[in-house]
């Protein structure tokens, strides 16, 4: 995977092994994502579906103007 970020933050980008992220978490290639849209969404819900406690939404709303 062809990667670049920062290092001193433990993130990095990279092109994804899926076309989606959901895939990607429940393969192991990536720890998370950023998600936005209409719920449902056929792939989150099989993430959710699978991985159960292991996954979980994280409200940003509190952050924005």
């Amino acid at each position: 995977m062809a990667t670049q970020g920062n290092a001193s933050y433990g993130a990095r980008r990279g092109a994804a092994a899926s076309l989606h992220p959901a895939q990607g978490v429940k393969d192991g290639g990536i720890d998370g994502f950023f998600w936005s849209g209409g719920l449902p969404t056929d792939g989150l819900t099989d993430l959710f579906t699978t991985a159960g406690d292991k996954v979980k939404f994280i409200d940003i709303s509190p952050l924005l103007p």
